[in-house]
Formats: C-alpha cells, structure tokens, sequence
C-alpha cells in the first residue's frame, strides 16, 4: 500500500503590529528585532538578517510609510474617525465587537451588527477577506503612487530648461513687427518702446527666479534632514542656535531660504 503524503500546513505570517527599518531599508517587526539584536555577539556591529550588511542599533528607523499603509488597512469599529472607540482587529470579530464591547456604539448601531453578524459577517470564507484586504492595500498604494507621480509632474514643470524655452518664445513673439506699425508710431513712442522692453525682461527674469527658487524647494523637499544638515555645514549656515529642540525640515528649508 502506497503511503499517502501529509501535506503540510503554512505557517501563518503575521503582519508587523509595530514596524522599523534598517539602513538597508529591510522591514522588521520592532519587538523581532530587538530579540535579534539582544541575541548578537557583537552589539556595536549587527548583521542585517536578510542581507547581512552591518548597522549599528541607533541606525534602527521608525519605518513610517509602513506604519502608515497598516494603519489605513486595519479594521476600526466605525468609518468616521471621531465615532472610533480604539478596537482593531479581524473582520469576523467587528459584529461581536460593536454589539458588545463598544463604548461609542448606538443603541441604534449595536442592533444592526447583532443583524448583520448572522447575514453577512459570518458567511465570508477566508478568500473572500483575503480578497478584501488586498482591495483596500491596492487602493492605498495607488494612492501612494499617484501622489508620487504627482510631485514628479510638478519637477519637471518647474525644470529651469523649461523656464529658458518660454523666455526664448517670448522674446521671438515680441520681435515680430506689428502690421502697420511703422507707419502708427512717432518718434517719440519708439523712445518708449526701450524702456517697455526693459521692463518686460525685467519681469521675464522675475518670473524665472520665482520658478528657479520652487524647483529649488522641490529638490531640498526630496532631501532627507541628515542631508539638509550636512548641507547646511556646507553653505556655513548656523541652524544650532537658530533651531532648538527636534529639527524638522520644513524648519531647515526656511532657514536655508533665509541664509540664501
């Protein structure tokens, strides 16, 4: 008789409640990798478990945009943020939850999670809330992208060759003769006319800077805040007596802004 083959269980992967990044921009769950790293030898060089590349533990990140995408893909009692009473958890607990449990629930609200627990909660198979959960992770990173290529959009339009290509337009628009014009204007108004010109590229080089300065921004925005530091020290602009407490980098733009 043929032995028939155990299949073998997956294991369950549980998503990080709490995660942080390496220098190497690996993610790990905070309390996982705080057990690794107690567990090294050498405590001032770690070796990163996926990549093995050496960090020391205060290079350890918050990893925010990771927190962010888990924080909008778990389960709350209610849509609307100020009705919340705290509780995340799974889809199949959120009826017994809000019937029960809930500080903030209607009386109203509770009778229809006790409805809705025996109509619909119940009945969803495990694809089915897989399903849901990658609809609503899909929506966030197209979210995510979007404003990405958004700020990308916004780069190239204010890229100084842009701004130099305009200006070449302009001045080839002004430099076309008016029909009739030398035979309307006198002496006097082709004397003035030096001076509209003037003030015309006065202008043009106004609006020109103005651009050249928001693409400027744009560049140090995409800039971390240990890079605008160090570009600080390049440019000798004092930012530790201007700046106290926890720096941010809105804060340094402006300062920069300012020392320029």
């Amino acid at each position: 008789k043929k032995k028939k083959k155990k299949k073998k269980k997956k294991k369950k992967k549980d998503v990080c409640s709490d995660p942080v990044k390496t220098p190497c921009e690996h993610l790990f769950c905070k309390q996982c990798l705080n057990n690794y790293v107690t567990s090294c030898n050498d405590m001032a060089r770690i070796e990163c478990p996926n990549c093995r590349e050496k960090f020391e533990k205060a290079e350890i990140l918050t990893a925010t945009i990771a927190r962010e995408w888990i924080g909008e893909a778990l389960v709350h009692c209610s849509d609307i943020p100020e009705c919340r009473c705290g509780w995340t958890g799974k889809y199949r607990m959120w009826s017994t939850h809000k019937e029960k449990y809930c500080a903030k629930a209607s009386e109203k609200e509770k009778e229809m999670a006790k409805t809705s627990k025996t109509i619909g909660v119940i009945s969803w198979t495990k694809e089915e809330l897989d399903l849901m959960s990658n609809q609503r992770l899909k929506a966030i990173l197209k979210d995510y992208v979007r404003v990405n290529r958004a700020n990308a959009d916004i780069a190239n339009k204010f890229h100084p060759k842009h701004f130099l290509e305009k200006r070449e337009l302009i001045n080839g628009i002004l430099s076309i003769p008016k029909i009739g014009q030398a035979s309307l204007q006198s002496h006097g108004s082709n004397d003035n006319s030096g001076t509209v010109e003037l003030k015309q590229d006065e202008h043009d080089q106004h609006d020109e800077q103005v651009c050249l300065d928001a693409l400027q921004r744009q560049q140090w925005q995409n800039m971390s805040v240990k890079d605008l530091l160090l570009y600080c020290k390049e440019q000798s602009i004092d930012y530790k007596s201007t700046l106290k407490g926890a720096i941010e980098k809105e804060q340094l733009i402006q300062l920069i802004q300012k020392g320029k």
